[in-house]
């Protein structure tokens, strides 16, 4: 028996295919999804310091942006977007390794 990709039945676990596919969600993850769920949760802070250091002039750029998340929310609860961006992506991950955990065992084993 051959453990194959969900999507494309085509693509084998651990073949070059899926590593590049891999690559790119862990890519994407990590550049995209985490900084800004990551910098919505720690908005306060962020914006209390780079007030104080003067140094990045593409935050004036990016403030109406993050205004408009927060802007909802009074002063003090303006974390609570990357709170509820960061609970989705931890009940996501509970529920994706729990519903696929034998497929991602078996492939682990397999290869």
């Amino acid at each position: 028996s051959n453990t194959v990709w969900l999507v494309d039945p085509n693509v084998n676990y651990f073949s070059l295919k899926h590593i590049i596919l891999f690559v790119f969600a862990i890519f994407v993850l990590i550049v995209l999804i985490l900084p800004f769920t990551f910098v919505l949760l720690f908005l306060q802070i962020i914006e209390r310091h780079v007030n104080k250091l003067r140094c990045c002039h593409f935050w004036i750029k990016l403030k109406p942006f993050f205004d408009a998340y927060g802007g909802p929310y009074k002063d003090k609860c303006r974390f609570w977007t990357g709170l509820v961006l960061l609970t989705r992506l931890l009940i996501l991950s509970v529920i994706i390794l729990s519903t696929y955990k034998t497929t991602i065992l078996s492939a682990i084993i397999s290869s």
